[in-house]
């Protein structure tokens, strides 16, 4: 063995350094693969993601939503919507929407709005129609991002709706309380009140007691017959 180590010696020691060369390469190519992970999971954590959707309303299935919203961990700057693609609403363009037309200069983390787009009820063929958007906004570091969102109705025909909502029906509730108050307050609406003072409640006490005495001597009456 040791003969065979002495004739080998210079291989077994080319193999040994070619060994840990690669060694070597595998372990810098891993420790930069993973100070690229980590730059990457610390840049997300300071971007923005602009996310438009549409929704249903709380109020209503049959009403239409379209939502923005900021749901990365930093804020957005100079946020620009493109409509590539217009839709009406009930008295206006998409495109003539406030925040759409002039851009939002800032858009905190988790910060949302919110706009009533369209209704089943109104527009028959609104499954057939779709929203095409197109995003521009940067970050602190004033680096750009561009989205681009193409939004169907479709996914919200035929859905139906049991009941009213619980928060609707509390919010009639509520409604009808404050009316009801409201009209206590300001007399239109008189609360009926008996008042039961001490005398009155001497005097039911000496009935009650005289109705006692009489069903006693009914009932003694009935026991000697």
């Amino acid at each position: 063995m040791i003969e065979f180590l002495k004739e080998y010696q210079e291989l077994i020691t080319l193999l040994f350094t070619i060994a840990v060369g690669i060694s070597t390469i595998v372990y810098a190519y891993l420790t930069a693969k993973l100070v690229s992970e980590t730059k990457l999971m610390r840049k997300s954590q300071t971007d923005p993601e602009i996310s438009l959707s549409l929704v249903q309303n709380d109020h209503s299935i049959s009403f239409i939503d379209l939502v923005i919203e900021n749901i990365g961990l930093g804020p957005a700057y100079n946020i620009n919507i493109e409509v590539v693609k217009d839709f009406k609403l009930s008295n206006r363009m998409l495109s003539e929407v406030g925040f759409i037309k002039n851009g939002i200069k800032y858009f905190s983390p988790r910060q949302s709005l919110k706009l009533w787009v369209a209704s089943f009820i109104e527009d028959k063929e609104l499954a057939e129609k779709s929203i095409e958007l197109k995003i521009t906004y940067t970050n602190s570091l004033n680096e750009q991002f561009t989205r681009q969102f193409i939004l169907n109705f479709s996914q919200f025909s035929y859905f139906t709706q049991l009941g009213t909502p619980p928060l609707i029906k509390i919010a009639e509730h509520l409604e009808t309380i404050d009316k009801t108050l409201n009209n206590i307050t300001s007399g239109f609406k008189k609360l009926k009140v008996d008042i039961f003072d001490s005398d009155d409640r001497e005097q039911h006490e000496k009935e009650v007691a005289k109705e006692f005495e009489e069903y006693k001597k009914s009932q003694n009456k009935k026991n000697s017959t």
